[in-house]
């Protein structure tokens, strides 16, 4: 895989391919020719799709920061209890 410009790497988020330029321009209302309405493009499919890949980043970002939380939690409770088994057994031999 080739490595992205940052501004190509966003327009492949926030873009889908079908409304994008060779040269990475937005391509919004063109026709085949004047007066045609064969080959226009609205921007209707473009805000849906990019509402729902910002949406599905956005709860990806929110699972993967709560799994992070969940693992320190998990790793808090087990260092504790680690911990704790240590003073015990200390208090246990005086």
């Amino acid at each position: 895989m080739t490595s992205l410009h940052p501004r190509e790497a966003v327009l492949l988020i926030f873009i889908p391919d079908c409304q994008r330029a060779p040269s990475g321009c937005v391509l919004t209302n063109v026709a085949a020719f004047p007066g045609s309405t064969a080959g226009t493009r609205t921007s209707t499919p473009a805000a849906s799709s990019c509402s729902r890949k910002v949406m599905l980043l956005s709860y990806r970002t929110v699972i993967e920061t709560l799994q992070r939380i969940a693992w320190m939690l998990l790793a808090f409770f087990v260092a504790a209890l680690v911990a704790y088994g240590i003073v015990r057994g200390f208090e246990l031999r005086r």
